[in-house]
């Protein structure tokens, strides 16, 4: 019997998030979310993996310039 796999979703990359976040000179949670322009409590509920990245907040971190490209500041992954 074939087991299906788990489903793929959108992960962020802390360490490069973090890494960013250093050359942009941005030292707290309400300085990188007010760049990129998203609310804090989300920010920081998706950098403690409470909640996946949504398309608002992907699209927030590429119009921003806060991410370069996707593939800079998330992956692919499964949810498990």
């Amino acid at each position: 019997m074939h087991t299906p796999s788990p489903p793929t979703v959108i992960k962020l990359r802390k360490e490069r998030f973090d890494a960013r976040a250093r050359e942009l000179g941005l030292n707290s949670d309400t300085a990188i979310a007010e760049y990129i322009g998203v609310d804090r409590t989300l920010l920081g509920r998706i950098r403690r993996s409470a909640v996946l990245p949504g398309e608002k907040f992907i699209a927030a971190c590429l119009q921003s310039k806060f991410a370069e490209s996707f593939e800079q500041m998330f992956e692919l992954g499964s949810a498990s």
